[in-house]
């Protein structure tokens, strides 16, 4: 749904053996022409910001879930 977006990792070591993880998260959502635009507008009811928000911290404990069952 996101056009022309980008997905950046940095990783920092803070000290041996703890680093910190930022991801940043940058795109634009096309809004459409005609009535395309209409259904981007009833999208946007559906889908409010704080529903973005729970699928993205889920995502992001999904990743944290992963990397602990790694460190052996």
């Amino acid at each position: 749904m996101g056009k022309d977006g980008i997905l950046a990792f940095v990783l920092d070591e803070l000290r041996p053996g703890v680093n910190l993880l930022t991801i940043y998260v940058g795109f634009d959502f096309p809004k459409g022409r005609g009535i395309g635009r209409l259904g981007w507008a009833i999208g946007r009811r559906l889908f409010p910001e704080f529903a973005h928000n729970v699928v993205w911290n889920h995502s992001l404990c999904q990743i944290r879930h992963l990397a602990e069952m790694d460190e052996g």
